[in-house]
């Protein structure tokens, strides 16, 4: 058995538990009557349908790992490709700068 010992004080996980105090009976009709529709049309299309509980944090599961899926998905960052723009029209400038008078040239030869 290991000994959990740390200098500093790891706070626990706590979880946002809602509990309304106003009690509106038109919104609870119109959400079982909503639930009772989209169970009719499920069933209609031939789908499953399960009444899932509200469970806290259940959206926010997994969005860092898919947002890291997708940008692995992704060649070239926005700012990498922007580099390597930057980095082919300097490349380009010192060319025109060093050989431009040879360019010249062979436009001449080639117009004349």
């Amino acid at each position: 058995m290991a000994v959990n010992f740390s200098f500093f004080k790891i706070p626990e996980h706590r979880v946002f538990n809602y509990q309304p105090r106003y009690y509106d009976p038109r919104k609870e009709r119109r959400e079982a009557l909503m639930k009772e529709l989209k169970k009719e049309k499920a069933q209609l299309e031939g789908e499953a349908w399960e009444d899932e509980p509200y469970v806290p944090g259940k959206l926010i599961r997994g969005k860092f790992t898919e947002a890291a899926a997708q940008n692995r998905r992704q060649p070239f960052k926005p700012t990498t490709m922007r580099l390597i723009t930057y980095i082919s029209l300097a490349i380009f400038f010192i060319f025109l700068v060093f050989f431009g008078d040879m360019f010249v040239e062979l436009m001449n030869s080639i117009y004349r």
